[in-house]
């Protein structure tokens, strides 16, 4: 038997590798990896997590691939790295007095027709709730994300890693996305409307997610940037279209409701 994490030869009673102290009985990564790996992101606790940091910033995508094909005991878990960093980009958000500025705040709302805003008062809250959770909402996108990942990726792709391997992929790039995030939070803090950050932000995550395909699939790196590009672009679509279609048949239900009674 062959540990997974250190290669090293074990002997097949062994439970636990002597070399590195992984798990010898680690598994393809599938549904029940999936819970597991969300709850131990709220109540557990793994090593790593600077290690994990400094990985998906020098080699990411061959990390992620690492992780998925057995060798975990040196990474922090991607659903426990993306609680943590949604979890302090919240408090930094906070703690640094950030009030939100969101559609209904700015005027922007007025370029929207009326009569659609004016279905139901839960569009309006609606709009100011996905204002204000932008980062939520990347986390919601989770798995629009990883379909589309594994869609554009290929069917070769598709057959050597399972929709549960491909999302922990995902999930480890929205961690990138959140490490941006919080960068621009705290820039903004000391720098404010001196700086306006947003665009660069996402240009420079889109770059990273090209390197991600490079090392994962292989390719050129125009042809991963018209991938990364083609990825974020059309879940963006799916999302809009879920989110158009919730709106639609919500503010009708209710308004039904408003005229029997």
């Amino acid at each position: 038997m062959i540990c997974k994490n250190c290669q090293s030869e074990l002997d097949e009673s062994f439970d636990y590798c002597p070399h590195c102290g992984q798990d010898t009985h680690i598994k393809r990564l599938n549904w029940k990896s999936l819970s597991d790996n969300i709850a131990k992101g709220w109540f557990g606790s793994d090593r790593g997590v600077f290690f994990t940091l400094g990985a998906l910033f020098s080699r990411p995508g061959t990390m992620m691939k690492e992780y998925v094909e057995g060798k975990r005991i040196q990474y922090f878990g991607p659903f426990q790295m993306l609680f943590l960093l949604a979890a302090l980009y919240y408090f930094l958000h906070f703690f640094f007095g950030f009030e939100s500025e969101t559609l209904l705040d700015n005027g922007e709302i007025h370029k929207i027709d009326e009569e659609i805003i004016q279905i139901t008062p839960f569009v309006r809250q609606l709009i100011t709730f996905i204002s204000n959770n932008l980062t939520l909402l990347w986390l919601l996108s989770l798995p629009f994300l990883t379909w589309m990942f594994r869609l554009v990726l290929g069917h070769h792709f598709r057959k050597t890693y399972n929709f549960v391997e491909s999302n922990f992929m995902i999930t480890y790039c929205i961690s990138q996305l959140m490490v941006f995030n919080i960068l621009e939070l705290i820039l903004d803090f000391f720098f404010g409307a001196a700086v306006n950050l947003t665009g660069w932000i996402y240009f420079a995550f889109i770059i990273l997610f090209t390197w991600n395909l490079k090392q994962i699939v292989g390719g050129s790196w125009m042809h991963n940037f018209w991938r990364s590009v083609g990825i974020f672009f059309f879940t963006m679509i799916l999302i809009i279209i879920s989110l158009f279609i919730i709106i639609i048949i919500l503010g009708l239900s209710i308004e039904s409701v408003n005229i029997n009674y």
